[in-house]
C-alpha cells in the first residue's frame, strides 16, 4: 500500500531492494489518479484515492488480489510501503505453514492505551497491525472476498488494519496468531521516524522477518546492504566449516597434498597457529579494556578508544559467539545473555588472520528444574581465518578530465607565494586553478605583490589561472562557493587550501576518486607538526616530507573535497551561514552522506597532499563547538607524541610534582555483581 506522494521515493526504495527478492509478485496500490514511475508494477485502483484513512484501499487491494491471483498462490501479504521484508525468512517461515487452512498471521494488537477497549472487540478478538505486515492464506482470502463490501459498509473505527481483522474474524473464523514471537518476527520499532538510522547489529534487528516503520527511503538501502552483508558473512562460515570437513576427513600424512588455501582455512582455530621460532616473529597483543579502552605497543597514548573497526569486530564475535551458545540452550533448559566485556586481547597476523581471547561476564538463567539466575565469567578464544587475496580491476577515468581547484586568498602572503611556486613546480597539465581574491582582506604592500603574482601567472597560463576579484569579507565557504559559481554542471572541483601543497599524483587520485552523480572524494591530507618543537638531529634532512616524525594523516579532517558542480548544487553546496574557523566541511560532509541520492563517501590518505604547518588562532567570538574543534586542532599538531613525552620527561616540574604526590594504599577493585 503506498500514495502517490511516495511512489517516486518509498515505493521505488522497496522495488530496487527486498521487492527484488519476492518469491512470486510486488504489486504496488495507489490511488486512481496516481502518477509513478513507469517501470513500477502499479495498480491504480479504480474510485479510490489517497485520503487518510486508507480503509477503502486497504479492502480493494484484497479484492484485487482475489480476483487476479487467488489460483496462482498460496500466501498473499498486504505491506505498508515503509516496511523491510527479509523474503529469505518469509519464505522459510511460511514453507512450514499449511496454507489450506485460514491462518492470518502478523504483529496481534488490541490498541494503545488510549484505543484500549474502544476499538469495539471482543474479549478474545486482536488484529494483525498494518504496519509490520499482514500475511492470510489463499483459504482465508476466498473465505474474506465475497464479504468485502459488507465490511466496507460497517466501519466501526478509523483503522483500515483493525477492520481487516475484525472482517477476517467474521468470515474467516480466524483472530490474528496469538503469540508473543510474532512481536518479534513482526517487528516494530517504537522510535518512529529515527527508526534503524543507528547500528543494526541488535539482536532484535536480527531475529526480525520485517521491520517498520522505515520513512526515509534510503535507510532502506542502509538496511538492504546490511542484511546481504549478513548472507555472505553466513555463506562465509559455512565454507569454512567446508574447509575443516576436508581438512579433518584427510588422512595426517596427505594433508600435505591439499592446496594452500584448503590447508590455511581448514585447520582447527587455536592459538599456537602462528608458528614462532625467533622473539622477532611474534605478533603483540593489544589489551582491550572495559568501555573499549585500548592499550597496545602501536600507541603512545597509555589509554586511547579503540578504533570503530576494531569496536565493530569484537560486536561481530561476541554476537556470532552468544548465537552459537543460544543455539543449544533449549533443549539444555538454560539461557544466557550478554551483560558486559570485562576484558580481551586482539591480534592481527597478516597470514593467518585475527585472533581473540575475551572475558565475558554472562547472565545464566536455568529455566529447567529448580530456577537458577546467576552471573557468571568465560574466557572465549575466537579466530577469523583470512582467504587468498582478491583483485578487482577498476575502470581507470577518463585522463582528460580537467580538474579545477578553487582556493580562497586572502592576506597570507608567504603561503600564497609558496602555494604558486608549487603550482609553477607542479606543472597545469589537465588542471585549472580558480583564485578567489579577496582585495580588501589584507593591506596594500600586500594587495600589490598578490596581485602581480596573480597577474604574472595569468599571463604564462592565460587558460589554466582564473582570477575572481571579491571586495566581501573573508569567508572560505562563501569564497569557494563564488569560485565555484564559475563552472559548469559537468565540471570537477576540487576544494583547496592555500596551506596545502599538492603534486600530480594526487590530482590523478582526484580524477578517479570522483563519480558524477554517485561519489565524492575527501582526500586524507598529511598534516605537518609544529616545525618549532623538532630538535635539529630529531629528522634527518633526507626524510620524506610524510613521515610520522614530521606530522600525522587527519582523518577527521573534510575541508579538500572534489566532486562534480552537478553534485555540489544537488545537496545545496557549502554552507555560506557558517562563518569563522572550521565547521563548514563537517557541515558540508553531513549533508552529503544523508542526501536521498545516497551518495559513496570515498577517503583515502593521500600522501600527494601535505597541509603545512602554520599557527591556528582561535578567536573569542567563536561558537561553542567550533571553539572545540579549533582548539582539537591547535592541541593535535603541537608536536608528536614522541616529543612531547620528551619534553615532559625531560621537565624537572614534572618529577617535583610526581614526587609530591601522596602515596595511596592500592585496594582490591570489587564490582556490584560481585566478581
Amino acid at each position: 500500500m503506498t500514495a502517490d506522494q511516495f511512489l517516486d521515493s518509498r515505493a521505488v526504495a522497496v522495488h530496487e531492494t527486498w521487492g527484488q527478492a519476492v518469491p512470486g509478485k510486488v504489486k504496488f496500490f495507489t490511488s486512481e489518479t496516481s502518477g509513478g514511475p513507469r517501470d513500477l508494477p502499479i495498480v491504480r485502483l479504480r474510485g479510490v484515492t489517497d485520503q487518510y484513512p486508507p480503509q477503502k484501499k486497504s479492502f480493494m487491494m484484497l479484492k484485487h488480489m482475489y480476483e487476479n491471483y487467488i489460483d496462482k498462490y498460496e500466501w498473499f501479504m498486504r505491506a505498508d510501503d515503509d516496511v523491510y521484508i527479509r523474503m529469505d525468512r518469509l519464505r522459510k517461515f511460511l514453507r512450514g505453514i499449511n496454507s489450506s487452512q485460514p491462518m492470518f498471521i502478523g504483529q496481534a494488537g488490541l490498541g494503545n492505551t488510549e484505543e484500549f477497549g474502544r476499538l469495539s472487540l471482543n474479549s478474545k478478538d486482536n488484529y494483525c497491525m498494518g504496519g509490520p505486515g499482514i500475511v492470510m492464506s489463499r483459504t482465508t482470502l476466498a473465505l474474506v472476498y465475497p464479504h468485502i463490501r459488507t465490511c466496507l459498509a460497517n466501519l466501526y473505527t478509523t483503522h483500515e488494519d483493525v477492520e481487516i481483522g475484525r472482517c477476517v474474524k467474521k468470515y474467516a473464523g480466524v483472530s490474528c496468531l496469538w503469540n508473543y514471537e510474532m512481536r518479534e518476527i513482526f517487528y516494530h520499532d517504537q522510535k518512529g521516524t529515527e527508526a534503524f538510522s543507528g547500528s543494526l547489529k541488535y539482536r532484535h534487528i536480527l531475529a526480525a522477518m520485517t521491520l517498520h516503520p522505515i520513512k526515509v527511503p534510503t535507510l532502506l538501502y542502509k538496511l538492504h546492504n546490511f542484511f546481504l552483508s549478513q548472507q555472505v558473512q553466513e555463506e562465509q562460515r559455512h565454507k569454512v566449516e567446508r574447509y575443516r570437513q576436508v581438512v579433518r576427513s584427510t588422512p595426517p600424512e596427505q594433508q600435505s597434498e591439499l592446496s594452500p588455501l584448503t590447508r590455511r582455512l581448514g585447520s582447527p582455530p587455536m592459538l599456537s597457529k602462528l608458528p614462532v621460532t625467533e622473539p622477532e616473529q611474534a605478533v603483540a597483543w593489544s589489551h582491550i579494556g572495559s568501555h573499549f579502552m585500548l592499550h597496545s605497543e602501536k600507541t603512545m597514548d597509555p589509554r586511547v578508544y579503540a578504533a570503530f573497526h576494531l569496536r565493530e569486530g569484537v560486536r561481530d564475535a561476541t554476537s556470532s559467539l552468544m548465537d552459537y551458545m543460544l543455539s543449544f540452550s533449549q533443549e539444555r533448559g538454560r539461557s544466557l545473555s550478554l551483560q558486559e566485556l570485562n576484558y580481551g586481547y586482539h591480534r592481527v597476523d597478516p597470514l593467518n588472520g585475527v585472533d581473540m581471547v575475551l572475558d565475558l561476564v554472562l547472565k545464566y538463567i536455568r529455566f529447567r528444574g529448580k530456577r537458577v539466575v546467576q552471573t557468571v565469567r568465560r574466557h572465549a578464544y575466537l579466530q577469523q581465518a583470512f582467504g587468498m587475496p582478491e583483485a578487482r580491476s577498476v575502470p581507470r577515468q577518463d585522463s582528460s578530465i580537467v580538474v579545477n581547484v578553487v582556493v580562497a586568498v586572502s592576506g597570507k602572503v608567504k603561503q600564497f607565494q609558496r602555494f604558486c611556486d608549487n603550482l609553477e613546480r607542479v606543472g597545469l597539465d589537465g588542471i585549472r586553478v580558480i583564485f578567489v581574491f579577496h582585495e580588501n582582506a589584507v593591506p596594500e604592500d600586500v594587495r600589490n605583490a598578490t596581485v602581480a603574482r596573480l597577474q604574472a601567472m595569468q599571463t604564462r597560463y592565460a587558460n589554466a589561472i582564473s582570477i575572481v576579484p571579491s571586495s566581501r569579507p573573508f569567508d572560505r565557504a562563501s569564497s569557494l562557493m563564488l569560485g565555484a559559481s564559475l563552472l559548469t554542471d559537468d565540471d570537477l572541483i576540487l576544494f583547496m587550501d592555500v596551506d596545502v601543497l599538492f603534486d600530480h599524483d594526487a590530482v590523478d587520485a582526484v580524477r578517479q576518486s570522483v563519480i558524477k552523480g554517485k561519489q565524492v572524494y575527501f582526500p586524507v591530507v598529511f598534516s605537518q607538526y609544529d616545525p618549532a618543537t623538532l630538535q635539529p638531529d630529531e629528522v634527518p634532512a633526507d626524510t620524506p616530507p610524510v613521515d610520522e616524525r614530521r606530522g600525522k594523516f587527519r582523518y577527521y579532517g573534510f575541508g579538500i573535497a572534489a566532486l562534480f558542480r552537478a553534485d555540489l548544487k544537488e545537496v545545496g553546496g557549502l554552507n555560506q551561514e557558517i562563518h569563522g574557523w572550521g565547521k563548514e566541511d563537517v557541515d558540508f560532509v553531513d549533508r552529503v552522506l544523508k542526501h536521498p541520492r545516497n551518495y559513496t563517501l570515498m577517503r583515502s590518505a593521500e600522501p600527494g597532499m601535505v597541509h603545512v604547518h602554520h599557527p591556528i588562532v582561535c578567536a573569542s567570538d567563536l561558537p561553542a563547538d567550533q571553539t572545540v574543534m579549533c582548539k582539537g586542532t591547535l592541541n593535535s599538531f603541537a608536536a608528536s607524541q614522541p616529543h612531547l613525552a620528551w619534553q615532559v620527561c625531560r621537565d624537572d616540574r614534572v618529577l617535583q610534582f610526581a614526587r609530591s604526590l601522596p602515596k595511596k594504599e592500592l585496594k582490591p577493585r570489587t564490582k556490584a555483581s560481585g566478581h
